[in-house]
């Protein structure tokens, strides 16, 4: 009786072993499912922040470039505006949003944006129209005016709104991926180890039987392969943190030097403004945004994300080149605040200035390219190797699963054979 015990003890044993491999499937795939909603939840929170900065800079250039014709007349600049009107950076930024699945009430702000970049055209077609006609005074107070200013507040609401809404809701499904992850995760690692305690309960069971003494090399090899997939599975679980790391990283970075670039816009904007209105709103917010000193707030951000030495000296580079940039603004400044407005005008409208400007943008341009390149680079190599890992413990789970169930088969097979021998060992 205590023998045919042992052998019910082993059936038990074979029917919780084969609901845990249906649980560890089960978590595998739901590990998988998670993964695949976390990485692009990233990728969606990197294009869809990356389209509205590049909305805000589409923004800027257009107002910048229409106020820099309007007291210049500057041909070039009139050909520059069309050139930039024309690439539709804001237009392409609903595309984005569009593809990228974005929530409806975030197109409808873009949408919104769109709609009301008509009134931004008409100020500038009547701007251009003034300038033609000789109007100078009265294109320079169009451009500087309540109109313009009564447009920009709300789209830079609107910017912001997006920014922080689309963050918003990507961290959150990121953070509810983790969280299904790590609970697959840790149901895998539970279910392996259970497995092979069943499997150790199962040898020693055969034991107890006097059967063959292959039992326990069997045994020995299928928790060779449970234990190299366990060793596979907490691999790909620090693949994983390594991948969602390095998106975090690619999103800091980027970040941080569009955030250099609205600064330095920003810097140059008010200061011309100031220098054109005299302005005490102008001239306490350029202060203000001195005080804050965003650009050296991205360098360190750089630093601490762990940019490459390359783009950290570039953006040095960057730095140095903002300085100069900021000696010519005030100098422009005060020389509005002494009365000196045409000369501060010629200052800030200079050619000196947009010689320091140019290689200044370009410089962060750059920087943005190569900073997502190498950040890619990183991320695809993460994901390849938690793809790997994944493969490789679906392949030990797997061999471990047929092994297992082979000697689960062959020892129902030997005890069958025994029962009809009339209950004779082996």
């Amino acid at each position: 009786m205590d023998r045919w015990g042992r052998v019910w003890r082993l059936v038990i044993y074979g029917i919780v072993f084969v609901l845990l491999i249906s649980a560890n499937v089960w978590a595998f795939l739901f590990a998988l499912n998670a993964n695949v909603s976390k990485n692009t939840a990233h990728e969606e929170r990197y294009v869809l922040n990356v389209a509205v900065q590049e909305l805000r800079l589409a923004q800027s250039a257009l107002v910048r470039l229409m106020r820099v014709v309007a007291v210049t007349g500057n041909q070039l600049q009139y050909d520059l505006y069309w050139e930039e009107y024309r690439l539709d950076r804001m237009g392409r930024a609903l595309y984005i949003f569009e593809q990228n699945n974005a929530h409806p009430y975030e197109i409808g702000i873009i949408t919104d944006i769109l709609s009301r970049r008509e009134d931004m055209s008409r100020i500038v077609v009547e701007v251009f129209d003034l300038r033609k006609a000789g109007n100078y005074q009265e294109a320079i107070d169009l451009a500087f005016g309540f109109d313009m200013r009564q447009w920009g507040t709300p789209f830079n609401q609107d910017v912001q709104y997006l920014i922080d809404m689309t963050s918003s809701r990507t961290r959150q499904v990121v953070e509810d991926a983790n969280a299904r992850l790590e609970t697959a995760q840790t149901f895998t690692f539970l279910s392996l180890i259970l497995l092979v305690l069943v499997v150790i309960l199962g040898v020693y069971e055969a034991h107890k039987l006097k059967l063959s003494k292959f039992v326990y090399v069997y045994g020995a090899v299928v928790l060779v392969l449970a234990g190299h997939a366990l060793v596979f599975s907490m691999n790909a679980v620090q693949k994983s943190a390594e991948t969602g790391e390095a998106f975090d990283l690619q999103h800091i970075q980027t970040l941080a030097l569009y955030e250099a670039e609205k600064a330095t816009e920003e810097l140059s904007r008010l200061s011309r403004h100031f220098s054109i209105t005299g302005g005490s709103v102008p001239y306490q917010l350029y202060n203000e945004e001195l005080a804050q000193d965003r650009i050296v707030q991205s360098l360190r951000t750089l630093i601490f994300s762990r940019a490459a030495d390359a783009e950290v000296n570039n953006f040095v580079t960057f730095v140095s080149g903002t300085s100069a940039l900021r000696e010519i603004e005030e100098q422009a400044i005060n020389l509005r605040l002494e009365g000196y407005v045409d000369e501060a005008i010629q200052v800030i409208f200079g050619d000196l200035y947009s010689q320091h400007g140019i290689p200044v943008n370009g410089i962060v341009q750059n920087l943005r390219s190569a900073s997502f390149a190498r950040t890619q680079e990183y991320i695809e190599n993460a994901l390849q190797s938690y793809n790997t890992f994944r493969i490789l413990q679906a392949i030990a789970t797997g061999l471990f699963v047929l092994a297992s169930l082979g000697g689960f088969l062959a020892l129902c097979l030997h005890l069958k054979t025994t029962h009809k021998r009339g209950g004779s060992h082996v």
